[in-house]
């Protein structure tokens, strides 16, 4: 059996293994990245939301709940914007 031959094939099974563990190293790195990303813009839609029930919540506090008649309109203040 030749040395050399040997020698060789080693070095290119732990070449070839070096090389897939960094493309799966990268993998790992970009999904974890994406996964943040979608986290932090999960988390500020819930912020938006919890606050835009707050101020519902304010404003049905302040409506008098007097006889009927037709619904009083929002105050200014209450930003309903990024629900339309």
């Amino acid at each position: 059996m030749d040395l050399g031959a040997v020698g060789t094939a080693v070095a290119t099974v732990l070449g070839g293994a070096a090389a897939w563990r960094q493309s799966r190293r990268s993998s790992f790195t970009t999904i974890t990245r994406r996964l943040d990303a979608e986290l932090r813009h999960e988390r500020e839609q819930r912020r938006l939301l919890a606050q835009a029930y707050v101020d519902l919540l304010r404003w049905a506090r302040a409506v008098d709940p007097g006889p009927a008649g037709p619904p009083p309109e929002p105050p200014d203040d209450l930003e309903l914007l990024p629900w339309r």
